[in-house]
C-alpha cells in the first residue's frame, strides 16, 4: 500500500471525524456512534483491499 493511499484513508477518517466534531468535542453520543461505524467502514474496506493485494 502506498504512502498516498494510506495518507488518503487517514483524510476520509479525519473528514468523517470533523464532521461530528465542534470544538474537538463530540456533541451527542448517537454522533459518536456514528462516526465510529463510518470510520469502522473504511477500515474494514482498507483491510479487504490489503487482503486482495
Amino acid at each position: 500500500m502506498t504512502n498516498s493511499k494510506i495518507k488518503k484513508i487517514l483524510s476520509k477518517i479525519e473528514h468523517i471525524k470533523n464532521q461530528v466534531n465542534t470544538n474537538g468535542k463530540v456533541t451527542k453520543v448517537e454522533k459518536t456512534k456514528e462516526f465510529k461505524t463510518k470510520a469502522l467502514k473504511v477500515l474494514e474496506k482498507t483491510l479487504n483491499y490489503l487482503e486482495e493485494k
